[in-house]
C-alpha cells in the first residue's frame, strides 16, 4: 500500500499538470538527480524540433553540459524524453520527484 502510495504521491502532480496544467507557467514539474545529473521536466511547450508525441520542455545537465529536450508521459508509465543531442531516455516515471515551489 505504501509503494502506490509513493507512486501516486510522485504521478499526481506530473499527471495534472501534463494533462491540464498551463502551457503559459513555464515551472518545473519534476526532477531526477543522481550526482552531476539532473533532469527537469516542465510544463511549457517544447521549443526544439523533437518527435511530435513529445510535446513538454525537458532539461538534462551534467556537470557544465545542458541540453534542452522534449517529453511526455506514456502508459507504464514511463517518461519518453528526446534531446538536442540526439538522445532518447526511456525512464520510469517513479524516479522523478515533484518540484517544490519556494
Amino acid at each position: 500500500m505504501k509503494l502506490v502510495l509513493d507512486i501516486l504521491r510522485v504521478l499526481f502532480p506530473i499527471l495534472l499538470l501534463l494533462g491540464g496544467g498551463s502551457s503559459v507557467s513555464a515551472a518545473p514539474v519534476a526532477a531526477l538527480a543522481q550526482g552531476e545529473l539532473r533532469i527537469t521536466l516542465y510544463d511549457e511547450p517544447c521549443a526544439i524540433k523533437a518527435p511530435s508525441n513529445l510535446k513538454y520542455r525537458a532539461t538534462w545537465v551534467k556537470g557544465s553540459e545542458k541540453f534542452e529536450g522534449c517529453h511526455s508521459l506514456f502508459i507504464g508509465p514511463i517518461i519518453a524524453i528526446y534531446f538536442d543531442d540526439d538522445t532518447v531516455a526511456v525512464i520510469p516515471a517513479v524516479l522523478f520527484r515533484p518540484v517544490e515551489e519556494t
